[in-house]
C-alpha cells in the first residue's frame, strides 16, 4: 500500500472540536498556515476527536496509515479556520 487517502469523512465544529472518520491506527498531524507538520494524535478505530485547536487561525490537517512497515504517504489535506 503506497498512497492512503486515510481521511474518509471530516466535520469541524465552532467550538474547535475536529471529528474524523479513520482506519485503525491511524496518525492525524496538523499544522498552522505556514507552519510545521506535529502529531496532533494517534488513534486506533473509526473516529477521532481533537479538541482545544485554536479558534481564527487557518489549521491544515492530514492522516497517514501506520503498521509494522511504517508510515503511509499523507493523505491530501484539508484546511479549515475555525
Amino acid at each position: 500500500m503506497n498512497h492512503v487517502d486515510a481521511l474518509t469523512s471530516y466535520s469541524f465544529y465552532g467550538n474547535g472540536l475536529l471529528q474524523a472518520a479513520l482506519r485503525p491506527a491511524d496518525l492525524i498531524r496538523m499544522r498552522e498556515e505556514g507552519g510545521n507538520w506535529v502529531a496532533a494524535g494517534t488513534f486506533v478505530g473509526a473516529e477521532a476527536e481533537l479538541t482545544n485547536l485554536k479558534r481564527g487561525k487557518e489549521l491544515e490537517f492530514h492522516v497517514v496509515a501506520l503498521n509494522k512497515a511504517g508510515e503511509s504517504l499523507p493523505s491530501n489535506s484539508v484546511a479549515v479556520v475555525l
